[in-house]
């Protein structure tokens, strides 16, 4: 990535090829500001921030963003995936270690939750431990915001690709959060309208006719009175 390059050259004072050496003049004039020095201090603090407890953060995404990570994700799913999977993708190693300590601590967190929360209806394994059939990504969703609190209105682990929901009033934890619920209504009203087809389809069979002929030909609320005259 070209910022990338960018923050090498600087930190090695070596232009990058791409960048002209008038421009390069105006960058350091630039960075040489109180202002840069100050959030570059900053920046520099909070990277090295040992955030009560929990080291420095890390993750082994390398270069490249949160949001693209997660539309990789997307693509090989086929849906938008939970968040604490997210979380592990680029927190965890393959060998199912966590470089992060609050990202496992979260996950651990989120994890038991739902669990407690949502019991499985289905067979337990061999250790007695629920199923994950029954478990939705909306369901960690909702455990994650509650177990991460935002900071200054944006959500650890998540990166860059909270700013996709970005809200030019809302933060993007209201609006995480609100996209959430929004999820939850739609799969409760897909389970109703699940369930009354459940009902019709029983109710038809009860009557002897299929569901097609009850909603294209329906049944008179009350037989035809037999005195009406015949054309």
């Amino acid at each position: 990535m070209i910022s990338n390059n960018i923050s090498k050259g600087k930190t090695n004072n070596k232009k990058p090829n791409f960048v002209s050496d008038n421009n390069w003049k105006l960058m350091w004039r630039h960075w040489n500001t109180p202002q840069a020095l100050h959030v570059s201090t900053t920046n520099s603090k909070n990277r090295k921030s040992e955030r009560d407890g929990d080291g420095i953060h890390q993750h082994i995404s390398g270069s490249k963003s949160y949001a693209k990570i997660k539309y990789e994700m997307m693509m090989e799913l086929g849906e938008e995936p939970a968040i604490t999977d997210l979380v592990r993708k680029i927190h965890m190693k393959s060998d199912g270690t966590f470089v992060d300590k609050r990202a496992k601590r979260i996950i651990e967190e989120v994890e038991s939750i739902v669990v407690s929360e949502h019991p499985s209806t289905d067979e337990t394994d061999s250790q007695g431990s629920n199923s994950e059939a029954s478990i939705t990504p909306v369901m960690r969703d909702e455990a994650f915001y509650r177990v991460v609190k935002p900071h200054k209105g944006r959500l650890f682990g998540l990166g860059t690709a909270q700013m996709e929901n970005y809200d030019h009033i809302a933060p993007p934890a209201v609006v995480l959060t609100r996209q959430a619920q929004l999820e939850k209504e739609v799969i409760n009203l897909t389970g109703m309208v699940k369930l009354m087809s459940q009902q019709l389809t029983a109710l038809c069979e009860a009557r002897g006719v299929t569901a097609s002929d009850a909603t294209t030909n329906p049944s008179p609320s009350s037989p035809p009175s037999t005195n009406e005259p015949r054309i």
